[in-house]
């Protein structure tokens, strides 16, 4: 063997060994994220897979003569699976574009602010993650934006929002007088759904006085917060949290903010964020107008169809691949107890004034499957 063969031999071993390094790590950190979340997706992505390739390299290891043939052949694999990435990243089908078209606020054309219920929806860095908006009142700290702008004009829903930001019409919020008070996220809050069309709309026409107290881009910590801030003194018979199959036990693992703990660690733990409306609206009106340059830079990329973008942050990660796979969001085993307890907090502040907490899953038809990667599951429309 000259000198050539060897250098090709020993670079293709090492080559090997940091694959079967990486496919060990892949496998580890499925498997830490226990039971809970076992699909046939992920076994075949983060089990069957690295264990192939590590297979691969075992005999690359030990047959000197297969290395070049495995490696480059390792090689070739990585760069069509990144190749996929980058153009589903870049030229989605033709149904996807008119679902982001339709559901990205920067490509409507009508006004759809930046703040909703207190949250971010666009952030200052690529791929970064709405969040609470903090505040001080009277030079005091740690309160939370949890409702949003009183009384703002939404033309892409067809009415104005509420005396506290959320999406009910007139007449709703009275208290001791509430049937339902519906938790949830954008789903509840009834995004791209015509007036009337939400489902809690359909539910307040069949029930009778019912108070929408959903927000996008929310998730459990912040829903149980908002309960407590804007549920307790509508005293509701009824608490339907809607919980989102898609995303909502993600959503706890970076939304992890030390005031919004305390609401799931004390139970007198309350603001009174509705008596401060006026302090809340003064600073997510601060916040919309400083968001808005950056929202119009950010639709001149969207809608010039010549431009190549690149997430780096989900290139990297093969975001686009593994949600078409099914298995894009990731799960721990603590989220699920932080959960428990979030919702058996909830249970609790309902059960003060003898009401009931139901808690409803929900999903669009397909995110219900896409994201939890089930084969053959059932999914609600």
């Amino acid at each position: 063997m000259d000198l050539r063969q060897r250098l090709l031999s020993g670079a293709s071993l090492l080559g090997c060994l940091a694959v079967a390094a990486f496919a060990a790590a892949v496998v580890y950190k499925a498997a830490s994220q226990g039971y809970h979340f076992v699909s046939p997706a992920r076994i075949l992505l983060y089990l069957i897979i690295p264990a192939l390739m590590i297979l691969a390299c075992g005999t690359a290891v030990f047959i000197s003569r297969f290395r070049g043939v495995i490696f480059l052949n390792i090689l070739a694999l990585v760069a069509a699976i990144y190749a996929a990435e980058f153009t589903l990243q870049n030229f989605p089908s033709s149904s996807q574009k008119a679902t982001e078209t339709q559901e990205d606020p920067r490509s409507a054309g009508a006004h759809s602010p930046p703040t909703l219920c207190g949250q971010y929806s666009w952030g200052s860095a690529e791929g970064e993650n709405p969040r609470p908006v903090e505040f001080s009142i009277e030079g005091r700290g740690g309160y939370v934006a949890l409702g949003g702008i009183s009384e703002l004009p939404i033309p892409r829903y067809g009415r104005s929002t509420d005396q506290h930001g959320f999406n009910n019409p007139p007449g709703q919020w009275r208290p001791g007088e509430v049937e339902i008070a519906a938790i949830g996220d954008s789903f509840t809050w009834g995004h791209d759904v015509p007036p009337g069309k939400n489902f809690v709309d359909l539910i307040r026409e069949q029930i009778g006085t019912t108070v929408n107290l959903g927000c996008g881009s929310s998730g459990p910590i912040i829903e149980l917060a908002t309960l407590i801030e804007y549920g307790v003194p509508l005293v509701p018979k009824i608490v339907l949290w809607f919980y989102y199959e898609g995303n909502d036990i993600g959503d706890l693992g970076w939304r992890q903010n030390t005031i919004l703990s305390r609401y799931v660690q004390d139970p007198s733990y309350r603001r009174n964020l509705p008596a401060f409306q006026d302090e809340i609206d003064r600073h997510l009106r601060s916040i919309d107008a400083l968001q808005i340059d950056a929202r119009n830079d950010a639709m001149q990329s969207v809608n010039d169809p010549a431009a190549v973008r690149i997430n780096w942050h989900y290139f990297v990660r093969l975001y686009t691949i593994r949600y078409a796979l099914g298995v894009s969001q990731v799960f721990r085993p603590h989220l699920v107890t932080q959960f428990a307890q979030i919702l058996r907090r909830a249970k609790n502040t309902v059960g003060q004034w003898g009401g009931a907490a139901c808690v409803r899953i929900r999903a669009d038809g397909r995110q219900i499957c896409v994201n939890t990667g089930r084969v053959g599951c059932r999914c609600v429309p």
